[in-house]
């Protein structure tokens, strides 16, 4: 499967300081488990899978950390249903 790369916007906060950026990333979206069928047909199913993801505030890369990371995967999980898991673990 071909990758394309996607852009979206999206807002982050670092010591009080809303810092607006321009996220290009990849996705391999959610693939839903089929499990009617013969069993040679059936398979589980597969998590969305986000990649490369860059970050930049006009024009200067950001370095994203950890938890801005998974913040970011929730973002997209709300922002396109390519996304989907469960909220068990939401921060």
């Amino acid at each position: 499967m071909a990758l394309k790369t996607n852009f979206i916007n999206w807002t982050i906060e670092r010591d009080g300081t809303e810092i607006d950026l321009s996220v290009a990333y990849r996705i391999i979206p959610f693939m839903p488990a089929k499990t009617d069928g013969p069993p040679e047909d059936c398979y589980p199913a597969e998590p969305a899978v986000v990649s490369d993801v860059h970050a930049t505030a006009d024009g200067v890369t950001v370095e994203l950390t950890n938890d801005e990371l998974e913040q970011f995967w929730w973002h997209l999980t709300e922002y396109d249903g390519a996304m989907h898991r469960d909220d068990e673990d939401r921060p």
